[in-house]
């Protein structure tokens, strides 16, 4: 979480935070931002209509102006993070040993994965094969949201 410092606050803000998240390509960026806005909102919506917006708090003597707290949250900005923290280029061995390959692996948490476990057989026209995939299912279904694809 990071504080805007006076220079950084809009005209109108009071305070201003982000919640941000370093991305491996180009560094820290902003996923959420909070803004105090104050008054400034409603202030100048009741000077424009000339409606009073400001509210008795059961003291008839003292009337206030409510305060607009602004969150600001971009779904592409948080999906990019989860997908760059879950993003890794493994070393694996070659079955000789002899050599290193690449392999890239997303290692998505399980809350985030939007499929646990797949099951498709080699074909879709073998009855055997369909009913192996649906035992294997029946197994794994405990694990989370599971599907079978009996297309093949």
């Amino acid at each position: 979480v990071r504080a805007h410092v006076d220079d950084e606050l809009a005209h109108y803000a009071r305070a201003t935070s982000d919640i941000e998240f370093c991305f491996p390509s180009f560094g820290w960026g902003e996923l959420w931002g909070i803004a105090n806005r104050g008054t400034h909102d409603l202030s100048c919506h009741s000077k424009a209509s000339n409606e009073n917006l400001a509210f008795d708090l059961g003291n008839a003597k003292v009337k206030t102006m409510p305060v607009v707290i602004e969150p600001a949250v971009g779904l592409n900005r948080l999906l990019l993070a989860m997908l760059c923290d879950a993003y890794e280029v493994e070393q694996v061995q070659s079955a000789d040993g002899s050599k290193s390959n690449p392999r890239t692996v997303l290692h998505l948490k399980r809350d985030m994965a939007p499929i646990t476990v797949a099951v498709f057989p080699l074909s879709g026209k073998q009855d055997d094969q369909l009913n192996i995939c649906h035992q294997i299912h029946q197994h794994v279904i405990e694990w989370g949201y599971s599907i079978v694809d009996t297309k093949g």
